[in-house]
């Protein structure tokens, strides 16, 4: 940790996403953090200071990201520590509606207030979405029109994303929030 996955391509290697070769000019990696938000939301389901000393160490990493390899390595191994506490809290947890409504409700939240900066966040939010969706649906708290139309809010937020580099990020914003308002 950290594995070449927690590290955007792009920003060393400039390859067009069309597939032909990258050119040679390299840059600083760039952190691909889109799942930090969920790590975050995540924690603050078990341990509210858990999820704070989180989101420190995240900054930590970020803020590491364009210095030495060392500093990089000596922060991210503060956050696996802390990862892997919270993968233990997790495992110990048992969920109910009310976390899983709680939890959709904050991902659209944090859409509106612009938190999902991106392509691969604003991906990561309306999967998260979606799975949130099923997990009412399959917990039957959702009466059948509300799941129909949750799960329909959820496939319009995935028709945002139009191409591998293209998306509508007011269309991802609307299908979470209406996602978020069904699943009350």
């Amino acid at each position: 940790f950290p594995e070449f996955a927690f590290f955007e391509c792009d920003s060393c290697h400039s390859a067009p996403l069309d597939g032909r070769s990258a050119d040679s000019q390299t840059g600083l990696p760039r952190i691909n953090d889109a799942n930090a938000y969920f790590v975050q939301l995540a924690a603050t389901l078990v341990d509210k200071k858990l999820a704070n000393q989180l989101r420190s160490d995240i900054a930590r990493v970020r803020g590491a990201a364009g210095s030495s390899w060392g500093n990089m390595r000596g922060a991210a191994a503060v956050l696996k520590k802390r990862l892997d506490l919270l993968v233990s809290k997790l495992e110990k947890r048992k969920f109910s509606d009310r976390d899983t409504r709680f939890a959709l409700g904050q991902i659209a939240s944090a859409a509106t207030r612009g938190l999902f900066q991106g392509y691969y966040a604003s991906e990561q939010a309306v999967l998260a979405a979606g799975s949130l969706v099923d997990e009412l649906e399959k917990l039957e708290v959702l009466g059948p029109g509300q799941a129909v139309a949750a799960q329909a809010a959820v496939r319009k937020g995935l028709n945002a994303f139009v191409s591998a580099d293209n998306y509508r990020p007011g269309q991802v914003r609307s299908a979470l929030n209406e996602a978020a308002r069904l699943a009350r």
